[in-house]
Parts: structure tokens; sequence; C-alpha cells
């Protein structure tokens, strides 16, 4: 009954085919976009829109930039489970119980089946994401405002003990990538590089691996360290940028993960820039 009730409710809230009409085959910033539709959509939040989808892209970590990979790896994040049942009716898929098999993979397993399906499929999921968030975003203002009206415990407050700090240890990290000439012909050994730059080469990355920098020295990267990226080029460049800490994305295998993760206001440094002149010297790279 909650189940159907909820679903409902989404439907008297969106209309899935004018949203679909503006994201169609769309490929970067879908969720991103799809709030912006859904807020706008709202005669009652209209004229806080850019507040609220500030409010909400910025809680979840959603760019509109991102890939839609990163949108599924949102999607599974933040959707509870027992919802997963009504994407399922949505996706009017009656005789495959998808959603009872997604239930039992990891992340990168539901991005990778999520990412094969069809057009019209993805953005189904992706709407219903976007409502959620926007409903779960809401709900926390509406909370905070409430005045809270239990009255004031008698109980006398206990004694702040004093804690031993924990010394929070950073781990010099290393983000190596392989990205195209297009992404890489700006760049050059031992520029500084910020954390909306790194994110931005991380989505256009074919291959990843972040790891310490002492294993990022191990390395054998076959490159031409000589050749110069172009424009143009649809040549394939690998470079490795240094961070003074990221354990948080350290053996991460997803870039959603290691985008969302990556420290704040982090600036991080070109250590190695070239050609990737053998492929197989990347086996050991997570590969999307």
């Amino acid at each position: 009954m909650i189940n159907e009730s909820l679903e409902n409710l989404i439907d008297e809230s969106v209309n899935f085919n004018e949203i679909y009409d503006q994201i169609r085959n769309q490929r970067r910033g879908v969720l991103h976009k799809i709030i912006e539709l859904i807020i706008d959509s709202s005669n009652d939040y209209r004229s806080q829109k850019k507040q609220i989808v500030e409010d909400v892209c910025k809680h979840f970590g959603i760019k509109n930039y991102s890939e839609i990979q990163d949108d599924f790896g949102i999607a599974y994040n933040n959707i509870p489970k027992p919802y997963l049942d009504i994407i399922r009716k949505f996706l009017w898929i009656d005789k495959i119980d998808i959603f009872g098999i997604l239930k039992q993979l990891e992340m990168p397993a539901f991005i990778k089946f999520c990412s094969m399906l069809e057009d019209k499929q993805k953005m189904r999921i992706l709407v219903f994401t976007a409502f959620v968030l926007i409903a779960g975003v809401a709900f926390v203002k509406w909370k905070s405002s409430t005045p809270n009206q239990s009255p004031k415990s008698s109980r006398k407050q206990p004694l702040n003990r004093r804690r031993t700090p924990v010394i929070d240890q950073s781990i010099p990290t290393a983000i190596c990538l392989v990205v195209p000439a297009s992404e890489a012909y700006k760049l050059s050994l031992e520029k500084s590089i910020y954390r909306d730059e790194i994110i931005e080469l991380i989505a256009a990355a074919s291959d990843f691996l972040c790891i310490q920098q002492t294993e990022a020295s191990q390395l054998s990267v076959e490159i031409d360290p000589d050749q110069t990226p172009s424009p143009d080029s649809k040549l394939k460049f690998y470079l490795r940028i240094d961070i003074p800490d990221g354990k948080a994305i350290i053996n991460e295998k997803t870039k959603y993960v290691i985008k969302r993760d990556l420290p704040p206001n982090t600036q991080g440094k070109i250590k190695e820039l070239g050609r990737l002149t053998n492929i197989s010297s990347i086996s050991s790279f997570n590969r999307i």
C-alpha cells in the first residue's frame, strides 16, 4: 500500500513524458537537469528554483557535467531499497524481476546494468531518483525549521569527559588516469591543479587507479613523455596527479566514489604526463 501511494504521488507530481522530451539521449548532467526541470514545474517553488537546485545538488554531490554512470551511482547510494520495486514498475517490465537481481548486486554492477538499459528506462530511473532526493532535502529543511515543542529535560547533563584526540594521518595519494589528448593538451609536468579540474579529468578518463604515492612510483606505465597532446588528436595520454591526502579514495573502483570523496579544497600536482604507448602496461587499472 505504501509503495502504491508513493507511486501515485510521483505520477501526480511529475510529468515524465514532458521531462523525457528535454533529456532524451543526454549523457552528461542528466540528474542535475532533471532536478532543475522538476523544480521548475512546481509553481510553489519556482521563485526559489536556483537555491533549491543548488541545495539538492550540493548535498548529494550532483554536477551539471557528471556522466550518466555517476548519476546511477547516486541512485544506488540514496534510493531506499524497498523503493526499488517502484522503479521496476516504472520500467514496465513484468516478465523479468530486474530489481530482484539488482538488490543482490554491488554498485559497479548496478551502474553497468542500468547503463545497458534502453534510453527511456534509464531516464525513468533518474527521474525517480531526482524525486526522492528533492523530497529528502525538502523534509530535512522542513524538520529543521519546525520549532521543538518538547519541554526541556530536567535531567542533569552528563559531564563532558575529556577524550584523547585522534590524529587524522594524511596519506599522500596518486590519481593515475588515461584520458583523451583533447583533455590533456593544456597540462604540463609540475603544474598545480585544483579539485574541480581533477574531477573533470576523472570524468573524462577511460582507465583510472587511485593508490598511495609510494605504490605509484613502482608502476611501469609505458609512455612517450616527449609527445605533446593535441586538442584534435584521438590518442590516449597517461597522467599522474599527486595530492597530499586521499585516504578516502585509495583503491576505489568507481569514478563516482572517487569524485565524491575527493577531499574539499584539495590541490594536486601533475607528476607524470605522456602518450600511452602500451595499453597492457595499465592492465591493473580500473576501466569504464
